[in-house]
């Protein structure tokens, strides 16, 4: 689906004052200093679909989100839940994938996101993305 999304985007990008298509991604990232550990992180993610009796769709990442919103909602809905695909593993491991991605995609940037609750681990794992990826040059 996002390939498709990305050959769209540029297929049908109509420049202004010369400018090409600048492609962005936001993307779930999680790394740890193994890529067990980085898996037992993901592997607790959801991504839960909450449709309202009144249409309103919302997005949350736990059943249990889900749950509290119903209840402060007072309305009847329903859950879609589907496991959250996200690029997870050591720095290594998600230095090749994100790689991979940016070079199938020719992505010109890419927004990360890191859902791990602890928030000592989640800053851990900025530190590690910071390590695993080339710094760009300064001007």
């Amino acid at each position: 689906v996002m390939m498709e999304a990305v050959q769209t985007y540029r297929g049908k990008f109509d420049p202004v004052r010369g400018n090409g298509p600048q492609t962005m991604l936001a993307l779930p990232v999680m790394v740890a200093e193994t890529d067990e550990e980085a898996k037992s992180f993901a592997s607790g993610l959801k991504l839960v679909r909450v449709h309202m009796e009144s249409g309103r769709p919302v997005t949350v990442f736990t059943v249990e989100a889900a749950e509290e919103f119903r209840r402060q909602s007072g309305e009847n809905c329903e859950f879609e839940v589907r496991d959250l695909e996200v690029i997870h593993g050591s720095k290594e491991t998600v230095r090749r994938e994100l790689t991979v991605i940016q070079e199938d995609y020719r992505v010109d940037e890419v927004f990360v996101v890191t859902a791990i609750r602890d928030f000592n681990k989640r800053l851990l794992s900025y530190k590690l993305l910071s390590e695993a990826l080339p710094q760009a040059p300064t001007s």
